[in-house]
C-alpha cells in the first residue's frame, strides 16, 4: 500500500497545504533571524563600539575647546586679558559648547553606513544569502527585515552615543569658570540628538541599498564614502552659482544642518534638510530592493 498522500484529492491537497503553511516563515520570524545574524557578527559590534567611542571622544575634545574659550572670555571680562582672534569667530561660548554633542557625527555616520553595507553585502560575498533565501524564499520580506533591523540598531546607537556624548560634555564644561553647561531635556539638546537619530538612520538605509546593489563590501563602502565625504571636496574648486546651490543639498551639508543644535538661518532648514537627505537615502534603498528581489543571488 502506498503511503504517499494523493495531492489530487481534496484531503491530500489540504494535507500538503497544511504542511507547507506550518513551516512558512513569517515576517517576525525573518526579523528574528536577521537580528540573530546581526548579533553574531563581530564586525557589527566592533563598528558600533567604534562609532560610540568616536562620538564621545570628539564631544570631549570639542567640550575642552569650548571650556578654554569660555575661560579666555571670563579672563577678558574680569582681568582685561585679550581674547585670541580665532576664538572671536566662534560667537557665544554657551552656543558653541552645544555643538560638542554631535561634533563627531562626520565620522560616526560614515562608520554606521559602512556597518549597514557589511550587514547585507557580506552575505553575497560568503554566498550565505543562498541559505537565507532558501529558508525564506520571499526576498522582499527578507530585505525589509534587514532594513528594519539596521534601522533599530542605528537609532539605538544614535541615542546611546548622543546621551553619552552629552554626559561627557557636561563633565568637561562644569569645570569652566563660566556656566556653559546645558540640560539633556532642553529643546536644543533634544533637537540635537533627534537630528543625530535621523542622520544615522537615513545613512544606514543608504548603506543597505548600496550593499544590495553593489553586493561587495569594498565597492559599496567606497561609493558611500564618496557621497558622504569626498563629494564636497570634488565640488569645492567650482564656483558656478548652480554648483554653490547644489552644495547646500548634498548629504554632508544636509547632515550638518540636521545635527546643528541651532536651526540654520537660510534654506534648507531642518524639515527641508531631512526631506532631501531622505531622498538621497531612499533612492539607493529602493533600487537595492529591486536588486535584491530580482537579480540572481549567486
Amino acid at each position: 500500500m502506498s503511503t504517499v498522500a494523493d495531492t489530487n484529492s481534496p484531503r491530500g491537497a489540504d494535507t500538503a497545504r497544511s504542511a507547507s503553511s506550518k513551516y512558512k516563515l513569517s515576517f517576525f520570524g525573518a526579523l528574528r533571524s536577521e537580528s540573530l545574524k546581526f548579533r553574531t557578527l563581530v564586525s557589527s559590534w566592533v563598528l558600533m563600539i567604534v562609532t560610540a567611542v568616536i562620538m564621545i571622544g570628539f564631544a570631549a575634545l570639542s567640550a575642552f575647546q569650548a571650556k578654554d574659550y569660555a575661560d579666555q572670555m571670563h579672563e577678558a571680562m574680569t582681568g582685561g586679558k585679550k581674547i585670541p582672534e580665532y576664538y572671536l569667530q566662534l560667537g557665544d561660548p554657551s552656543e558653541f559648547a552645544r555643538q560638542a554633542v554631535d561634533s563627531g557625527y562626520v565620522f560616526g555616520y560614515i562608520i554606521l553606513g559602512a556597518m549597514a553595507v557589511v550587514f547585507i553585502a557580506s552575505e553575497f560575498g560568503t554566498k550565505s544569502v543562498i541559505s537565507t533565501l532558501t529558508a525564506s524564499p520571499r526576498r522582499g520580506m527578507v530585505y525589509v527585515a534587514k532594513t528594519v533591523q539596521i534601522t533599530v540598531v542605528a537609532a539605538i546607537v544614535a541615542i546611546v552615543s548622543g546621551v553619552l556624548a552629552w554626559a561627557v560634555t557636561q563633565w568637561v564644561l562644569s569645570t569652566s569658570d563660566m556656566d556653559i553647561t546645558f540640560k539633556l531635556f532642553e529643546e536644543q539638546t533634544l533637537m540635537n540628538i533627534l537630528g543625530l537619530i535621523v542622520v544615522f538612520v537615513l545613512t544606514a538605509w543608504m548603506g543597505v541599498g548600496l550593499g544590495a546593489i553593489i553586493r561587495n563590501n569594498a565597492g559599496a563602502i567606497v561609493i558611500l564614502v564618496v557621497l558622504l565625504f569626498i563629494l564636497p571636496l570634488l565640488l569645492m574648486p567650482f564656483q558656478w552659482e548652480w554648483v554653490r546651490d547644489f552644495q547646500n543639498y548634498i548629504p554632508s551639508a544636509l547632515a550638518a544642518n540636521l545635527t546643528n543644535p541651532v536651526e540654520p538661518m537660510k534654506d534648507p532648514k531642518y524639515v527641508e534638510s531631512g526631506v532631501w537627505y531622505a531622498v538621497w537615502s531612499l533612492v539607493p534603498l529602493i533600487l537595492g530592493y529591486f536588486s535584491f528581489t530580482q537579480r540572481d543571488p549567486k
